[in-house]
């Protein structure tokens, strides 16, 4: 049997089906959940990448700021730095809410 492909819609209501079980506000994050596959530097000194999906990116309006990020093969979400020099993956923390509680 062969997985379906992962769509932005599927991700956001899995992340959805998630909040709805935990005492965050559910209706904050609807309209700020709107997962895309972008490209992370591993490290600062580093010039390898991976693809994942950026699911969420905090609201701050600065020039640096954390994103939520998604591994499709490994099924773990983590976190991002957001520059404007380039995104930077920090690492993998486990559920939504676990990368969301780590930010």
């Amino acid at each position: 049997m062969t997985k379906d492909p992962l769509t932005p819609e599927t991700l956001k209501n899995r992340i959805l089906s998630e909040l709805y079980h935990s005492d965050e506000d559910v209706l904050f994050f609807t309209s700020r959940i709107n997962p895309q596959i972008e490209e992370f530097n591993i490290s600062i000194d580093s010039e390898l990448t991976i693809h994942l999906w950026n699911v969420y990116v905090d609201p701050e309006d600065s020039s640096f700021h954390y994103a939520i990020v998604f591994e499709e093969e490994e099924n773990i979400f983590g976190l991002a730095h957001c520059t404007e020099n380039g995104n930077y993956f920090i690492g993998y923390y486990g559920s939504f809410l676990d990368a969301l509680h780590s930010m």
